[in-house]
């Protein structure tokens, strides 16, 4: 069974459907402990770099420059495939070329444009009960991971499928594995 392009046939439907299970996903850093939190899959690339906004000033920002290995975790409870993709993130930011290509897009949605504009830190306590403050500055930065393994799980009822993937030079090899 070729899992791979199973999957990666599910992560373009993400690109075109906005419920697709894959459109969120989970993402972990390295900190004091392993983090993990969901974040919204903006696009997956045909060669599975997978791209999200997120706050400049949050943790997870720090934590990839830190370490840029990283782990993101995409399940599908239809169909029951699981992808775990490890790879390198890298940050976007306002000195890269591409970077106003992405702040179009952020801009185009004005509930987007918001999360990207609130005063204090994402975390931070707030001031006042329920109350944000938001500003006019956008912190808005582009996360990119390049993915070098993918661990592929199919449930059945029958029978479980599992392959695992690795990305060598620019040609992905998938080996069959006991589920």
């Amino acid at each position: 069974m070729n899992l791979l392009s199973f999957a990666k046939a599910e992560f373009q439907l993400s690109n075109k459907e906005r419920g697709h299970p894959f459109h969120h996903c989970y993402f972990s850093t390295f900190g004091e402990y392993p983090e993990t939190r969901m974040v919204v899959n903006r696009a997956v690339s045909r060669d599975l770099e997978v791209t999200f906004f997120t706050d400049s000033r949050t943790p997870k920002v720090d934590q990839i420059r830190e370490n840029e290995r990283v782990s993101a975790l995409f399940y599908h409870p239809g169909i029951q495939l699981q992808v775990r993709l490890y790879g390198t993130a890298s940050l976007i930011t306002r000195k890269d070329t591409s970077y106003t290509r992405y702040l179009k897009k952020v801009m185009s949605n004005a509930d987007w444009t918001k999360d990207y504009t609130a005063l204090n830190i994402p975390g931070a306590p707030k001031k006042d009960e329920g109350t944000i403050i938001y500003g006019s500055t956008i912190n808005l930065l582009v996360v990119k991971i390049k993915p070098v393994h993918l661990d592929i799980v199919l449930l059945g009822s029958k029978q479980h499928h599992r392959s695992k993937c690795k990305l060598v030079g620019e040609i992905w090899t998938e080996t069959e594995v006991v589920p």
